[in-house]
């Protein structure tokens, strides 16, 4: 597959994200991230599992309880005054879509001009 190709699927995936962190049902986090869940249809990425999809925000009563920990990174959100981890939905969705998705399809065999932004852009996530 071209870089070009990657590029677009990465793209794809980044307008995914941002139709799922602003779905007219709230943040939706997909539980169960990994390619698999996953397909190309007519160029554009599309989910095919959504059995494992939630709009519900963790509940919380400090900053300590929005703690998320991943592989190789962890991190920790705001409470909200009304008891729900800030952005914790779209947070989880970006980390995975970077564990699963940018960091094998973007760097590799990009352009020499674009390589110290997606260098920036993967050590910035990770």
């Amino acid at each position: 597959t071209s870089w070009e190709d990657r590029f677009h699927i990465c793209f794809s995936l980044v307008q995914l994200l941002h139709y799922l962190a602003h779905s007219p049902l709230g943040s939706v986090t997909l539980l169960d991230f990994r390619p698999r869940q996953f397909v190309i249809v007519d160029g554009e990425l599309k989910v095919t599992d959504l059995d494992d999809a939630s709009n519900e925000e963790t509940f919380c009563t400090s900053n300590r309880d929005c703690f998320m920990e991943f592989p190789a990174r962890n991190f920790t959100l705001p409470c909200s005054v009304d008891g729900k981890c800030q952005s914790m939905n779209e947070k989880r969705n970006l980390y995975n879509a970077y564990r699963f998705f940018f960091t094998y399809l973007l760097p590799h065999s990009a352009p020499s001009t674009l390589k110290p932004l997606l260098d920036a852009v993967v050590n910035a996530t990770g």
